[in-house]
């Protein structure tokens, strides 16, 4: 399985888009969306050892053409995501005690544009007493759809939920929500991951980036992440922690010093492929926006 830079979408700079091949990157975004994919959550990867994918315009259209193919062949295959409808889902704290629902919005509209059962994504904490529940805050969730991982906190004072229905790992990462039902913080991938970390793409839409996450204690939240690039049976991991009272992620300074590498390396190989010396801040990875 190939490797990919966990990069956003490239965007073309300056020059006339149909030499530039965003005209045919734009056909195969509209190709992709007519597979019942949202635009927002289509990224180009970018493969290691083929720096031509970041500069090269796309002059050939025989080129153009095999790769519109080749990514609408990806999306269509066996290496896709099948996702079903979501619903109604209730998360329990380990100890037992809260419990969260999630009611998602509804992807279904009438012939008026309005959805035939709910605008927003919910979600609601309870206290379990007894045989019975309490309600102790309802609020909007920031998810379009939900999220497909919720952890409750076994003192009830944190929900901390990850990623979105239907999308990447992109956006809404991890998102923190307080006793109150207000977002302490909200981080996308690049806020947590540092840029520069390998994953491998287990599809169109994921990444193995990450092993386990777990509250590690009253106000500490732990992701371990992939820190070597490889698959589940040889990846190894380091623990990012997150501040669950600010919501501040804690920087890993060996995380750092392996995307840096990992950067300098990229640079190396792309400049000596180009035959230019290395541009002025350093980092080519740097001029993907």
């Amino acid at each position: 399985m190939n490797k990919y830079y966990t990069q956003q979408k490239l965007k073309f700079k300056g020059g006339d888009p149909e030499e530039s091949g965003q005209a045919q990157l734009d056909n195969v975004t509209k190709t992709i969306n007519g597979s019942g994919f949202d635009k927002e959550v289509v990224s180009i990867p970018i493969v290691i050892g083929s720096p031509q994918i970041l500069a090269r315009p796309l002059y050939s259209k025989t080129m153009r053409y095999l790769i519109t193919l080749l990514l609408v062949l990806i999306c269509t295959s066996s290496f896709g995501d099948t996702y079903s409808l979501p619903k109604d889902t209730f998360y329990k704290s380990d100890n037992g005690k809260f419990l969260f629902k999630v009611e998602p919005r509804s992807p279904f509209e009438n012939e008026n544009g309005e959805s035939n059962y709910r605008k927003f994504t919910y979600g609601t904490l309870y206290k379990i007493q007894a045989n019975d529940t309490l309600e102790i805050w309802k609020t909007k969730l920031i998810n379009k759809y939900a999220p497909p991982q919720v952890f409750v906190a076994n003192n009830g004072r944190y929900i901390v939920t990850s990623g979105e229905w239907y999308g990447t790992t992109e956006f809404n990462t991890i998102v923190i929500y307080n006793e109150s039902g207000k977002i302490i913080k909200k981080h996308d991938f690049y806020d947590i991951v540092p840029k520069g970390l390998i994953f491998e793409r287990i599809s169109v839409t994921r990444l193995f980036w990450k092993r386990r996450m777990y509250f590690k204690n009253k106000n500490s939240f732990v992701i371990e992440i992939v820190s070597n690039g490889h698959e589940k049976g040889n990846a190894n991991f380091e623990k990012l922690k997150i501040d669950l009272i600010t919501g501040r992620v804690i920087k890993n300074k060996k995380l750092i010093l392996i995307a840096e590498k990992n950067k300098k390396k990229y640079n190396e190989n792309a400049c000596d492929y180009f035959k230019i010396p290395p541009p002025p801040n350093g980092n080519i990875l740097d001029l993907i926006d």
